[in-house]
């Protein structure tokens, strides 16, 4: 998707900062990035038909809330390009670690959902770890590969 500017040593200036930066926007993969907006879009638009009549005195509760997730979304996949590669190849231990004791916490406090245990419950949010599971993995496996120098 994109290749950080940061992640060559050689050559790096003093004022790599906004350099940096514009190098990050100008290597995203932009089609890329609009295709995920129209999904999430065309998502937001279904669950605001499906879920109209659910809640009778707001029938955007659904959307909101998905919105919201969506927004939040946004922000951590801004935050998750503006990190130099090489943050994830050398914490790639730590990662898939943090990744196995997070999914393994679920058997312990996590609560059952149609006959399978797969959500923790923070009392105002409830997440299912294996969705973030699936991002870390990927990273912790690109970090520990042969390219990624660990």
């Amino acid at each position: 998707m994109l290749e950080y500017a940061g992640s060559q040593r050689a050559g790096v200036r003093a004022e790599r900062e906004a350099p940096a930066l514009l190098s990050v926007v100008r290597s995203l993969d932009w089609a890329l990035l609009l295709g995920v907006a129209a999904l999430v879009v065309v998502g937001l638009w279904g669950v605001a038909g499906i879920t109209k009549f659910v809640v009778p005195h707001d029938p955007n509760y659904y959307l909101n809330r998905q919105i919201l997730y969506a927004c939040v979304g946004g922000v951590v996949l801004v935050v998750a390009a503006l990190v130099d590669p090489d943050v994830y190849r050398r914490y790639w231990r730590a990662i898939f670690i943090g990744t196995c004791v997070v999914i393994a916490f679920v058997l312990l406090v996590g609560h059952a959902a149609h006959g399978s245990t797969r959500w923790i419950s923070l009392g105002f949010f409830t997440f299912q770890p294996s969705e973030f599971g699936k991002l870390l993995f990927v990273l912790a496996l690109t970090g520990c590969s042969p390219s990624g120098n660990a």
